[in-house]
């Protein structure tokens, strides 16, 4: 019997049909998941999902500035698929993070935000290109418990060791205590439910954090 293949690669238009699926399978905090799904559909098909991500710093920043505002999330956001033979079964999304960026960015004028870079604006580019949130990572349960999880989580850490990331975290249902397990065997720090995510790395102030909920634990 010929061995099985499994592959981690970009997405193709078909796999996101299967994206709100993955999302509700994740818990992802969205009130619509299928319009959600629709938005990445729509950046992938007109080319700029992503286009921001996984190139390195230096490229990953010129893609950026040239990019317009609307684009520049979508652009930070990285989906990969994972495949038994050519079907797929899993899903990482990781990037742009609304909240975080809006922490970064709430010194801004509205004119900083569009125009020619200022000295605010430059320290929120270097924040959000220095750090990507990890919104999901799946497998469909037929296929859980055979290391699927940890290698979609090691293609985010390769993918933030290429792009020189100063952090990668996520959040989850402090209720899901599976999960702790999983984010601590390849490397994370698990926060405590409701313990907030220090922000210290990106923006030098050891005051500055993210709230966490009760309900959710933090993992970095």
């Amino acid at each position: 019997m010929s061995r099985r293949r499994i592959t981690i690669g970009s997405p193709r238009t078909e796999d996101f049909d299967r994206l709100a699926g993955w999302f509700e399978q994740a818990g992802v905090a969205t009130a619509d998941p299928a319009g959600e799904a629709d938005l990445y559909r729509d950046a992938f098909t007109s080319g700029y999902l992503g286009v921001a991500a996984d190139g390195g710093y230096s490229k990953n920043l010129q893609t950026f500035l040239e990019l317009p505002v609307s684009q520049r999330a979508p652009g930070r956001m990285l989906v990969r698929v994972l495949r038994l033979d050519e079907a797929p079964i899993g899903v990482l999304v990781m990037g742009a993070h609304a909240h975080l960026w809006e922490f970064l960015s709430a010194g801004l004028s509205q004119e900083e935000a569009v125009d020619a870079p200022s000295p605010g604006l430059r320290n929120f580019m270097i924040g959000a290109l220095s750090t990507a949130k990890i919104h999901a990572v799946v497998v469909d349960p037929e296929h859980r418990g055979r290391g699927h999880g940890t290698r979609l989580l090691r293609t985010a850490l390769a993918t933030a060791a290429r792009d020189n990331l100063v952090m990668v975290y996520g959040q989850f249902a402090a209720e899901r205590t599976h999960l702790a397990a999983l984010y601590e065997r390849v490397g994370f720090d698990v926060l405590d439910p409701g313990e907030p995510l220090r922000l210290f790395m990106v923006t030098g102030d050891p005051t500055d954090a993210m709230a966490g909920l009760p309900t959710e634990r933090f993992f970095v």
